[in-house]
């Protein structure tokens, strides 16, 4: 009877255990996911703040913002996952909150959009529009802070945008590889020519691309998934001259 004691209870450790140790892993792996996908997101809001200030001071109200809409994949796959739930009440409030403010926004570009689209010969079709792109600025302006808020309470540090040192020239499927337990990359789109063009990101040897669309002179933030540290890019012609610039993270 004691042998069978004994050994009930050493199954029951060895999976309290391992079930410790997987919820550890899935825990860090989480919060790391989490802080690049809200770093690379504030920084799609600081884009968004100068882009749009910028074209204001030359008298134009953006009507087109395909470019800086936020990202809640990672965060959605936590809720999916249920593994939101091993991080304390505390952080899953405070993730709660940044991705709520997040969907806001995403939904304000979209009705900003919608307005340029269907309302562009209405008589005060630009002083609504103005209207609109300041509020945006402002909203982009307010959640970033929250953002940034959210990422030191998960212990990690504000996203600083990259350097133009060591820009990568994208060619063909030319592989791109940091250490090989990264999971994935902060990256910054750049569309340095006169031509527009895409771009499609994968992890090395993944069947699932995104595929990104830049016009000439603009850039886009993603987050791409890695495979043994390495990911794959692929631009639609080798005329268009796209770079990525940015890091990649274990």
């Amino acid at each position: 009877m004691c042998g069978v004691l004994l050994s009930l209870a050493l199954s029951v450790g060895l999976w309290l255990t391992r079930r410790w140790h997987s919820d550890n892993g899935n825990r860090k792996w989480l919060v790391d996911s989490l802080v690049a996908e809200l770093g690379v997101n504030a920084a799609r809001l600081r884009q968004t703040q100068k882009v749009v200030r910028e074209a204001a001071s030359r008298g134009i109200a953006v009507a087109q913002f395909f470019p800086f809409y936020t990202d809640l994949n990672i965060y959605e796959s936590g809720l999916t996952s249920g593994h939101i739930k091993l991080l304390s009440p505390l952080q899953q409030g405070s993730i709660h909150g940044a991705y709520s403010n997040l969907r806001r926004f995403n939904t304000l570009l979209a009705n900003a959009e919608s307005f340029a689209v269907h309302n562009s010969t209405a008589p005060s079709f630009h002083s609504e529009l103005k209207l609109r792109c300041d509020a945006v600025i402002r909203q982009a302006g307010e959640f970033e802070e929250r953002i940034e808020e959210t990422i030191r309470g998960l212990g990690g540090k504000v996203f600083q945008e990259p350097s133009n040192e060591g820009a990568l020239d994208v060619i063909a499927t030319d592989a791109h590889e940091g250490p090989k337990n990264a999971k994935f990359a902060i990256l910054q789109l750049v569309n340095e020519g006169d031509v527009s063009g895409e771009i499609a990101l994968r992890a090395k040897g993944a069947k699932t691309t995104r595929t990104y669309r830049l016009e000439p002179k603009s850039q886009y933030w993603a987050t791409v998934p890695l495979a043994e540290g390495k990911f794959q890019a692929k631009v639609s012609s080798l005329n268009c001259k796209i770079y990525l610039r940015g890091y990649i993270k274990g």
